[in-house]
């Protein structure tokens, strides 16, 4: 709950938190943490060396703008 805390504080724009209980998922929705779930994202943070920067500076960098970018991308042709 800490992290989900954490997430939803940076806003739905930035960063969506879904349980996997309690909410309903879109196929999209699904897709999105398929393709671009912490595993990926935090690999991203490594490659670019922001890794053990704060939360916020995490995904509101232009950096984390593009990997969100390129992800919805990525999703668009996935469900097309």
């Amino acid at each position: 709950l800490e992290c989900a805390g954490k997430h939803r504080s940076l806003g739905v724009h930035v960063s969506f938190v879904r349980s996997i209980r309690m909410d309903s998922w879109s196929k999209q929705q699904v897709e999105m943490m398929r393709q671009g779930g912490n595993s990926q994202v935090r690999k991203f943070f490594q490659k670019i060396e922001i890794e053990n920067s704060p939360i916020q500076t995490l995904y509101c960098t232009k950096g984390a703008s593009h990997y969100r970018e390129r992800l919805r991308e990525r999703v668009e042709k996935i469900m097309s």
